[in-house]
């Protein structure tokens, strides 16, 4: 059961309460791609942008905008700065330092002002608005309760009231577990054999990070994007004769979907620039038992797992899933798989920083 304080923190939270006033002028900080949408997204609001910001500035103009060092802008009682960050390598608390330094009075994070834009801007991994928490949550209290130890329960609020606006000092927080493969998932591993299934598997990497713990018998490695692809096979060339790498995306049925390129907003979509397979697991694997799946597939994760309800229920596999793709993923998952078996024990730890990487890892209590 969630604690009453968190409880009515989520359903207390002001949708408005930071919203951007479109009447004032505004700055945005930083002219990656999410500051440029957001700038854009701005002006076709009818609000003024005076410039970009940057700590250090690359370029003196950006959309025909001056762009200025941090230090260097001389900021009016009524300038808003609107942070255009979001990606995980750039906590917003170092942000909020340099910004501070400005002396602006009136900062927007992308937590407080997406459900303003959401329409312009549209789906960017789990950034949500207020209501989102407030509608789910009883199946945000049903999640909550399946989580194993006290540092998940802590995570899985501490997500949220970052994701509310609520605890701008959570961006920062990175676990001390290696992602995927430590204490929560290797003592649970087969000494015989391992078989394992990699969703997402980029380049590899994840693959090389479990071989360097335990050698798996068999490994199945799919990657959809085009280029991953192409980098994943010459990296595993030469390797272990039983990895197998397939360039199909996993989902809950086959059909042929569009892969769309966006840096951090890359997903599977119906209108992508890049066609691409999807495979079922159950499909996939009729006979063979898998021992650890690992899925980080750009929003995809919840059609896969359903895709794979058989070989779960059947191979009891340790399973480490992305929640950060999808704003309500973090409940979503971790409830879906509980639906399919009844004696697994969760846990959710924070692996890069603004709640990117954050992972649940589900174990099974007997095999």
């Amino acid at each position: 059961m969630l604690p009453d304080s968190f409880k009515a923190e989520i359903l207390g939270a002001d949708e408005a309460s930071g919203n951007i006033d479109l009447g004032r002028p505004v700055w945005v900080y930083g002219t990656g791609g999410f500051g440029t949408a957001v700038a854009r997204a701005l002006q076709a609001k009818g609000a003024t942008v005076s410039g970009f910001v940057e700590t250090r500035p690359g370029k003196e103009s950006w959309l025909s905008l001056p762009v200025r060092a941090a230090g260097e802008v001389k900021f009016g009682p009524d300038d808003q700065l609107v942070v255009g960050i979001f990606n995980r390598e750039a906590p917003y608390l170092d942000i909020a330092v340099v910004l501070r330094e400005t002396g602006i009075g009136s900062v927007h994070w992308p937590v407080d002002y997406y459900g303003q834009l959401a329409g312009l801007l549209g789906s960017r991994y789990w950034l949500s608005s207020a209501s989102v928490f407030r509608d789910d949550i009883e199946s945000i209290g049903a999640a909550y309760a399946l989580l194993d130890d006290e540092t998940s329960r802590e995570t899985f609020q501490r997500i949220i009231r970052f994701r509310m606006g609520r605890d701008l000092d959570y961006s920062q927080v990175r676990h001390e577990e290696e992602q995927y493969f430590s204490h929560l998932t290797l003592p649970y591993l087969g000494k015989e054999s391992l078989r394992y299934v990699d969703g997402g598997a980029y380049d590899g990497d994840s693959f090389r990070a479990l071989c360097s713990h335990v050698e798996p018998t068999e490994a199945y490695l799919f990657e959809p994007d085009p280029d991953n692809y192409a980098r994943l096979v010459t990296k595993v060339a030469g390797g272990s004769a039983n990895v197998r790498c397939l360039p199909l995306a996993l989902s809950d049925g086959y059909r042929i979907l569009s892969w769309s390129d966006d840096g951090e907003g890359s997903a599977i979509s119906e209108n992508g620039t890049n066609r691409v397979a999807t495979a079922k697991l159950d499909d996939l694997f009729t006979n063979t038992t898998i021992d650890l799946l690992k899925l980080d597939i750009e929003g995809g994760e919840i059609d896969a797992l359903k895709g794979a309800e058989r070989i779960i229920k059947d191979g009891r596999p340790v399973i480490c899933l992305s929640l950060y793709h999808k704003p309500d993923d973090l409940w979503r998952i971790p409830l879906l798989l509980a639906s399919m078996v009844d004696d697994y024990a969760f846990h959710i730890r924070q692996h890069m920083f603004n709640s990117f990487d954050s992972v649940l890892y589900a174990v099974p209590k007997s095999r």
